[in-house]
């Protein structure tokens, strides 16, 4: 927290308070490439997959954001215009004409793409090369009686590999060998590869944390990582509560026998909450810092580990 006087504050001391270190590289000023004149989506009244009578305009060159609480109807909307569900009532105009695609195909060849919120499950066919996953869309547009030209099929991948800046050893990588930023690079290129006019693009992150925050699950104290000093942190909080705290008999009790700990008096439903609710919160802490992300799917994979972690500790 600082106080500044605004006559005497500079830019660049303000974007340091606000990221939490210095910038030395930012990008240069941009003019307006938005063009008001041509509208590539409108919207009148769609109504469809939860979502009612919603109304929008997108110009070329415009980047629109949708904002809401999670259950508000981002994704269904997303789904509804990529042709994943059906549109029940309303317009949708798409570069001066009306259309209602029954399906992913025929938003895509209309030039339409979705990168969805959950990579692992509905965006990267995980056992498949990074090259397959690239022309996926577009296999049908080159090939010839189902024969597919496999030099052009390298070439659009080495060149949206190229373009992405996608960290590989080879195009033939299996894409669940990549990291999570690379694998949604393939997603995008596969996109650009389409030469797709409208992307879509459905989630609901919170990154760029601060560099102080993130010390939690990536930094280091001399050569120890923090998240070890937090972990031996927490194993002698636990011994302390439970050897020398009242809610660490309840816990035991709760642990050996729940219902002759409930006809005792103690409330076994709140210790429970307590229980998890202080493992998830730590073993959570860590974990956002680590993926650097407060996406809701963020973690996946992670679960069984972040309750095993809850349990040793409070064990």
């Amino acid at each position: 927290m600082k106080t500044l006087i605004t006559k005497q504050s500079q830019v660049e001391e303000l974007i340091q308070l606000m990221v939490g270190r210095e910038l030395t590289e930012t990008y240069p000023p941009r003019g307006d490439c938005i063009d008001h004149n041509e509208v590539i989506l409108e919207l009148k009244g769609v109504t469809s997959n939860g979502d009612r009578n919603i109304s929008l305009k997108l110009h070329k060159g415009e980047i629109l954001g949708l904002g809401g609480l999670v259950g508000a109807g981002r994704t269904e909307l997303a789904e509804m215009i990529f042709g994943a569900v059906p549109k029940k009532s309303g317009q949708m105009i798409y570069k001066g004409k009306e259309i209602d695609p029954k399906s992913p195909r025929e938003a895509i060849d209309l030039g339409i793409a979705l990168v969805p919120e959950d990579r692992k499950r509905h965006g990267a066919m995980l056992g498949v090369s990074i090259k397959n996953n690239i022309n996926m869309p577009i296999y049908e547009r080159n090939s010839r009686f189902s024969v597919i030209d496999e030099k052009k099929e390298l070439e659009i991948a080495e060149k949206y590999r190229d373009n992405m800046a996608i960290k590989t050893p080879n195009l033939d990588q299996l894409i669940k060998n990549l990291s999570g930023g690379n694998q949604q690079k393939v997603i995008l290129g596969r996109w650009m590869a389409a030469n797709s006019e409208l992307i879509i693009f459905d989630g609901q992150p919170i990154n760029g944390f601060t560099e102080s925050f993130k010390v939690f699950g990536q930094g280091k104290i001399g050569p120890v990582p923090v998240p070890v000093i937090i972990m031996i942190l927490c194993f002698a909080l636990g011994a302390f509560i439970l050897n020398k705290t009242y809610f660490g008999r309840y816990f035991y009790a709760v642990g050996g026998n729940i219902e002759a700990a409930r006809l005792s008096g103690i409330r076994t439903g709140r210790v429970k909450y307590l229980v998890f609710a202080l493992s998830g919160f730590f073993a959570g802490l860590v974990l956002l810092s680590r993926v650097n992300s407060g996406m809701g799917n963020a973690g996946l994979g992670y679960e069984f580990k972040v309750i095993t972690a809850g349990f040793r500790i409070l064990y």
